[in-house]
């Protein structure tokens, strides 16, 4: 559990990853202290050869699967209008940032520790996506004392259980412990599931590599970008005067923000989940609202035909 900045654990992942003699040491001298100096010297290289089977290992997938994942223009397509490449992107320029200006200089420091040649920017992005994959935060206490010592912690088989949206566990915090509990009576063989919280299924892909079987999951959305929807607004224009018109009212709303360049209209099961955002946004602009029918309390993954116009111009970008 990570209630920090991650680059320190990502540091020490690297220096592990050099090693590589004994696997699972790490979280059975979590048991035997609590002294975190003490467990990193005792535990040294017992991460390296289980990342390295993780990292390393893509013999479960299809060779058909794992060609079509490889090729960067048949991946693109199968993500376009996901938002996964899009946070993608934003997170390996992040990565990068981070490598450059505070890991790289680091250990150039530590040359008697690390080797820039070794430990590359490539090691660190899959070390980066281990670490964030695997680690949560307990939620903040607004009450809480940020100047206390809160030092990260080694939970063992806390990432036992995986994620549904229709769970039947929860993980409950205290300032004694931490606690996976059963929301329902469970039967014997029945699989207990834990819940990542309400996450849609491109956000599931995108921070932990797998999505839910239609229509399992019910916090699943529909992201449209709120670009696209100036883009359909300027593209309905017919004048410059339109055209500037359009792009005041945008930067009005980028003021007031109600839109923003990385933001997007969320479109859930039964509702808008972004509903005061969408309605704002299109009846700030005289062009689109002549246009385009009322959406509020239609537009929804459960019945987008009745909104269909709507809909149409906001993935496509274009009119009818």
């Amino acid at each position: 559990m990570l209630r920090f900045n991650s680059i320190p654990w990502v540091l020490f992942l690297i220096q592990e990853f050099r090693k590589g003699v004994q696997i699972f040491l790490f979280p059975w001298f979590r048991w035997t202290t609590w002294q975190l100096p003490l467990i990193l010297c005792r535990a040294s290289s017992s991460l390296a050869l289980f990342l390295l089977i993780v990292l390393t290992n893509t013999s479960w997938i299809s060779d058909q699967s794992q060609a079509r994942l490889q090729n960067p223009e048949e991946r693109a397509r199968l993500l376009q209008g996901t938002g996964v490449l899009e946070a993608v992107e934003k997170d390996l320029a992040n990565i990068e940032m981070e490598y450059s200006s505070i890991i790289l200089p680091f250990m150039k420091a530590h040359p008697n520790i690390f080797n820039p040649k070794v430990h590359t920017l490539q090691l660190y992005q899959k070390l980066v996506a281990f670490v964030m994959a695997y680690s949560f935060q307990e939620p903040l206490d607004e009450e809480e004392d940020e100047e206390e010592p809160n030092p990260p912690v080694m939970v063992p088989l806390a990432d036992l259980l995986n994620h549904v949206a229709n769970h039947n566990a929860n993980l409950e915090y205290s300032p004694e412990s931490l606690k996976m509990v059963t929301t329902q009576p469970v039967c014997k063989g029945q699989e207990i599931f834990n819940t990542y919280g309400e996450m849609a299924n491109w956000q599931l892909l995108h921070m932990y590599g797998f999505a839910e079987v239609y229509p399992g999951n019910t916090n699943d959305t529909a992201d449209i970008q709120m670009l696209t929807l100036l883009k359909a607004a300027l593209q309905a224009t017919n004048t410059e005067m339109e055209e500037k018109l359009v792009l005041d009212q945008w930067d009005f709303l980028c003021h007031q923000e109600v839109v923003g360049e990385e933001g997007a209209f969320v479109i859930g099961w039964e509702r808008v989940l972004t509903e005061e955002e969408l309605s704002v946004a299109l009846q700030t602009r005289p062009n689109l609202e002549r246009s385009v029918p009322s959406h509020r309390g239609r537009c929804t993954l459960k019945n987008l035909s009745m909104d269909y116009l709507i809909v149409k111009v906001l993935l496509e970008g274009k009119w009818c």
